[in-house]
């Protein structure tokens, strides 16, 4: 066979090619044949599972929170906000009951103190995605606080932060007031506390009566909410509003709780008013006139007498709308 078709036999065949690519390789530094590996290889996103192991790889080693899920009632309908929550401890310094420790103390540290914020963040976001309507967010906020149970420590006496009454789905009412007071300041309205004289309370708790007006400053606090002139508390610029259990804004009967006569008596006059944030008026006419309804038909049942076949209506539809505890 001929001397040159042989090599273009050899040539058509990929062998030469691959003895003169080796003699290269050969005479190549390592640094060089590295960076020629490197620039050939394919690049690998490891953010992105590939294959059911490296699904669940990725699965553990993202930082996953539980989900908490909270309820509330927006025009008679029964939703609720759901979100992941980090419910590790913070080592932080408690603040306990004693007369040092004032209402305002505590919500200064509870409120503006940074960690306790990034806790509650992802809780205002669910609350935001909820709806674009910025009255129905902050009313949102009002009854998932209401909705969250009352209770208090008998044996550690030590204030509960806003985020610890997320993880424990329990609060008092100077706790529960901190929480919505954040929420409102977070949604961009004008907040404030309000600090009732403990010289006005009056309860049948031991605990409440006897022990905690020695260590404590305060004995009742409720949130507000800035609004307009005429459905303002005591003319104090902002909306009362209740924390303790669902109420309507701006109604200002005691709570049934305490087991004294729950509509008859009004919340006590002499307070503190602890401003919070200043922003946004809530309307709450409606709120306002739905409230005072509902007092005067409880006021009627309170004294005895019977009510009408409008009035219990009235009554049920009031109480269904926001979420109230009936009392048949």
């Amino acid at each position: 066979m001929n001397q040159k078709k042989l090599i273009q036999i050899l040539k058509t065949s990929e062998i030469i090619p691959r003895i003169e690519s080796s003699i290269e390789r050969s005479q190549i530094s390592k640094s060089e044949k590295l960076k020629r590996i490197l620039s050939n290889q394919k690049k690998i996103n490891y953010n992105e599972p590939r294959g059911l192991f490296s699904q669940v790889k990725n699965f553990f080693i993202r930082k996953h929170f539980p989900k908490k899920r909270f309820h509330y009632f927006i025009n008679g309908e029964r939703q609720e906000v759901v979100f992941e929550f980090n419910d590790s401890s913070l080592d932080l310094p408690h603040v306990y009951y004693t007369s040092e420790n004032t209402l305002e103390k505590y919500l200064s540290r509870a409120i503006n103190f940074p960690p306790h914020r990034e806790r509650l963040l992802p809780l205002v976001d669910a609350i935001r995605k909820k709806t674009f309507n910025l009255e129905k967010q902050a009313k949102i906020a009002v009854s998932l606080v209401q909705n969250i149970p009352y209770k208090k420590k008998f044996i550690d006496l030590r204030w509960r932060f806003p985020f610890e009454v997320i993880k424990e789905n329990k609060g008092i009412c100077g706790e529960k007031t901190g929480l919505l007071v954040f929420l409102l300041k977070e949604l961009g309205f004008g907040t404030a506390v309000f600090d009732y004289d403990k010289r006005d309370y009056y309860s049948r708790n031991i605990f409440e009566r006897y022990i905690l007006p020695f260590r404590c400053d305060f004995l009742h606090a409720n949130a507000g909410v800035k609004c307009k002139k005429e459905y303002q508390y005591e003319g104090s610029g902002y909306a009362v509003i209740e924390t303790t259990a669902p109420k309507i804004i701006t109604d200002y009967s005691w709570n049934d709780r305490r087991k004294v006569k729950p509509w008859a008596k009004r919340l006590p006059k002499n307070f503190k008013l602890i401003p919070i944030s200043d922003g946004k008026e809530l309307d709450v006419s409606e709120e306002y006139f739905d409230a005072q309804e509902f007092i005067r038909v409880n006021t009627i049942a309170e004294s005895g007498s019977n009510l009408s076949r409008k009035d219990y209506e009235i009554y049920c539809k009031l109480a269904d709308k926001y979420g109230l505890n009936r009392r048949d």
